[in-house]
């Protein structure tokens, strides 16, 4: 794993020189410790590349590119950079909180101990008190600048959308993008209405996220999909499973747009794979047949949904009898049972129907 320890390690050494700064008088050095401690820092994330799989939620292709960006940033910004990566490998809420309430009793008038409490504050949903902390850190000094980005997100959780957006629109004016902000904008924008912007943020996201999670391709093809752009939602959730993998949260959407779109070969392809895949054939078995159906396809849909059904059968007494084997066997008799009577209904209409002169 990332040495979490080491990194904050350079952090804190970096955020007791910047406290102690205007005591040094040879501003020439401070920089210099300054730089040391910052280089440092991001060495241990260079070394992590090979060492921890990077989170990719986070809107940074690798740590080296988080590294990079450190570079630009200042302390309190990379700080709040830090405090997410560090939630993927830190403890739960309250052991954070803790941790970090006993520093605040060391350094009461630290204005980034603060930052990061407000940002751990948004994660648990409680915006009103990040907001409270984050104007606690403007008081004690923070840049305004390095502060606008959470304020953004507080009010955002806040539904604050007006606000969120105008801090968000800050944020962009003074500070290098990263995919995050823009998923935050979108979402803002998605809620004041503004779907047009919405979509151009989530572009930018995807831009800047080379290898994005299953979730943000989702996001972003549904939003697509809602403004009827089917065949860009399409070419975002086909690059995501290629880039990303058969994820089947990622492959079930796929099918569910290429249905509706009445691209019923894409979607059985897409089948066809996860049954080579999955552990399980049976689910995917029960989703072909019902794409067969949907296709009008209606012997070759009978016939899968037959054989799935003498396939459950067939199982041991102790696998037969799970809960999702069971549900599977009701939705094959269940369907066996619908196509019957369409078959019957079309011969019926048939029989009855005169014969063409």
């Amino acid at each position: 794993m990332i040495c979490w320890r080491a990194l904050l390690c350079h952090f804190r050494h970096i955020d007791r020189r910047f406290q102690s700064d205007k005591k040094l008088s040879d501003p020439l050095f401070t920089n210099r410790v300054l730089r040391l401690h910052q280089d440092r820092a991001c060495c241990v994330l260079m070394r992590s590349t090979t060492r921890f799989p990077f989170p990719t939620s986070t809107g940074f292709a690798t740590w080296a590119s988080v590294a990079a960006f450190v570079q630009r940033v200042s302390l309190a910004v990379a700080l709040v950079l830090f405090s997410a990566l560090g939630a993927h490998a830190h403890g739960t809420f309250h052991e954070m909180m803790d941790e970090l309430q006993s520093e605040l009793a060391a350094r009461p008038s630290d204005p980034t101990l603060m930052i990061r409490r407000a940002f751990l504050k948004i994660e648990h949903a409680d915006w009103q008190a990040a907001l409270v902390d984050l104007e606690k850190a403007s008081r004690l000094g923070a840049d305004e600048g390095d502060l606008v980005f959470l304020r953004a997100r507080a009010l955002a959780a806040g539904k604050q959308w007006a606000a969120a957006k105008t801090a968000l629109d800050e944020f962009f004016a003074t500070h290098p993008p990263i995919a995050q902000a823009h998923v935050e904008r979108a979402r803002v924008l998605l809620q004041l209405g503004e779907g047009k912007g919405a979509l151009n943020d989530y572009r930018a996201a995807l831009k800047l996220t080379p290898k994005p999670e299953p979730e943000l391709v989702i996001e972003v093809t549904e939003a697509l999909a809602a403004q009827s752009l089917t065949d860009e939602a399409l070419q975002v959730i086909g690059k995501g499973v290629e880039v990303v993998g058969n994820v089947p949260q990622l492959v079930i959407k796929a099918m569910d747009l290429e249905t509706a779109a009445q691209r019923y070969d894409a979607a059985l392809a897409r089948v066809d794979a996860m049954m080579k895949l999955m552990p399980r054939p049976e689910p995917w078995m029960a989703r072909r047949a019902s794409v067969l159906a949907q296709a009008g396809r209606l012997e070759a849909s009978r016939a899968e949904w037959t054989k799935l059904r003498e396939h459950l059968l067939a199982l041991p007494n102790l696998e037969r009898g799970s809960h999702a084997m069971t549900t599977l066997l009701g939705q094959a008799n269940d369907a066996l049972t619908a196509l019957a009577q369409i078959s019957s209904t079309n011969s019926t209409a048939n029989t009855i129907a005169p014969s063409k002169p």
